[in-house]
């Protein structure tokens, strides 16, 4: 195998890899890589043009609006390359471009897929977070209506049992103290519940 063959093999799936982040920049890593194997034997070409699939994939993948564009230019180079190039009759051309054709097809539907399952994902995230928010503020408001009050009733009791004209000195400090922690533990409770 010619030793450029090699680069050129890798560069196209560098340039698949690279879809996911720069779909642009990688298609044109793998076409331009892709036309260069043009240079190589048909002979010698190793499977390296069928990851056209992955740019194609990403770009629908990610809703550009491109992307029949990519499928256009990457596609064709690999046609070029793999088809046209390495075919020796007939039957290998038709062959190898029911396969690319499959292939693209492929990575076109498992893009649009992939993206309705994400938006699926996320739909169901929204509405978990809204269950969520949901509970909380009736778990807030059950604390509001029973253990707030409860202790704001408490205070409100405490006080009126200080003021009682047979308590004591002592009673009515510790009932003065009771009232005054309830009072403030109800008020600490209705801001954490804020």
């Amino acid at each position: 195998t010619p030793p450029h063959a090699w680069i050129l093999n890798l560069s196209v799936c560098v340039g698949a890899a690279l879809s996911g982040r720069f779909p642009r920049v990688a298609a044109a890593i793998s076409a331009g890589a892709l036309l260069a194997l043009l240079s190589v034997p048909g002979q010698y070409l190793g499977p390296a043009a069928l990851s056209f699939a992955i740019n194609v994939f990403a770009a629908v993948r990610l809703q550009l609006t491109y992307w029949p564009w990519i499928l256009g230019v990457v596609g064709s180079a690999a046609f070029v390359t793999q088809g046209l190039h390495s075919s020796r009759s007939a039957e290998e051309l038709i062959a190898s471009s029911t396969v690319l054709v499959v292939l693209a097809a492929l990575a076109v539907g498992a893009g649009i897929l992939w993206h309705k399952a994400e938006a699926l994902i996320q739909l169901e995230r929204e509405r978990a977070e809204r269950q969520l928010l949901d509970l909380r503020l009736e778990l807030a408001r059950e604390l509001h209506d029973t253990v707030a009050q409860t202790l704001s009733h408490a205070s409100m009791r405490a006080h009126m049992a200080a003021w009682e004209p047979d308590a004591t000195d002592g009673m009515r400090d510790q009932l003065q103290e009771i009232a005054d922690e309830c009072g403030s533990a109800a008020q600490d409770l209705r801001q954490i519940l804020s």
